[in-house]
């Protein structure tokens, strides 16, 4: 399966080019929590496209964590993504929510630059930005050394 980044990407593409690049490099496995069978990554793909991002957590690398978000070109199109990616253990669910808003926050941007008919954050729900301490951390940094 491939990471947060390339599963925002693949979301909006041809499902002819994905076929090909399973034919070509298969699904291997790199941790328990990687997709390896193509009809559970047709599905989850699925999923991202309509929650309007990604997440990695631990499925390409044991102990890292990764959330992504699509940046919209003028025409609508998806063609890069940008994410945040670190270990697993800086990302807390307050952390996950921060993260996640200040991406969609920076997409947004960078598709409003693009003449982007749209922006990435129309796509995804405000409850997936709240957290239970996400209020009182507003402000501090995503790791724990701030």
């Amino acid at each position: 399966m491939p990471p947060a980044r390339a599963c925002t990407y693949w979301c909006w593409t041809a499902i002819t080019f994905i076929q090909s690049a399973i034919a070509h490099s298969g699904l291997p496995r790199y941790t328990e929590h990687t997709i390896t069978d193509p009809t559970d990554l047709k599905q989850h793909l699925a999923a991202i496209r309509a929650q309007g991002y990604s997440v990695s957590d631990e499925d390409i690398d044991v102990h890292a964590f990764a959330v992504a978000v699509p940046i919209y070109d003028r025409h609508g199109f998806v063609n890069p993504a940008m994410s945040i990616a670190g270990p697993a253990s800086r990302f807390a669910r307050d952390k996950r929510a921060r993260a996640l808003r200040l991406l969609v926050d920076a997409c947004d941007r960078v598709s409003l630059a693009l003449g982007a008919p749209k922006r990435p954050s129309a796509g995804i729900a405000d409850s997936e930005f709240e957290s239970d301490a996400h209020a009182s951390e507003k402000e501090r940094p995503l790791t724990k050394a701030g």
